[in-house]
């Protein structure tokens, strides 16, 4: 509170209970174009990642093709961002790692032996997600042991 204000409320012999003004809720400048913005973003999903509309863009080309819009440039930052933000907590899942779970998979490296030679060895990488432990075995071959 401002100090004038609180010196005021001193002053008085009665101190009420000033409950401070509520906010009226002003439509935005960008109200009507949120439609449009909505539509851009959701035909950039089809797109490459690098040919996506940025909120620069999404601004110049609202400048460039709509006439009597006068919109701030933060304002479409920030519209955008809560936009890509809410897209990303519906496209996002926690990952849960039960004890005693276990991940497998066989795999093929190049591996230098005591010659110096370049070898292919195939791998056996088991991985235990829940506590973070992984054991890996080298084999010669794809036998059967």
């Amino acid at each position: 509170m401002d100090r004038k204000t609180v010196r005021k409320v001193m002053k008085s012999e009665t101190f009420e209970n000033r409950k401070p003004k509520a906010a009226v809720a002003q439509p935005s400048k960008l109200d009507p174009y949120k439609p449009l913005i909505q539509s851009w973003l959701e035909e950039d999903r089809k797109n490459r990642y690098k040919q996506r509309h940025t909120a620069q863009r999404i601004h110049n080309r609202l400048v460039a093709e709509c006439p009597g819009y006068d919109a701030s440039y933060p304002l479409v930052q920030r519209y955008v961002r809560s936009l890509r933000e809410a897209r990303h907590q519906e496209g996002t899942l926690e990952l849960e790692w039960p004890p005693g779970e276990a991940q497998v998979d066989f795999g093929e490296a190049d591996i230098f032996d005591a010659d110096g030679e370049k070898k292919a060895c195939k791998f056996l990488c088991v991985t235990f997600p829940y506590s973070n432990a992984g054991y890996t075995q080298l084999f010669g071959g794809e036998t059967a042991e």
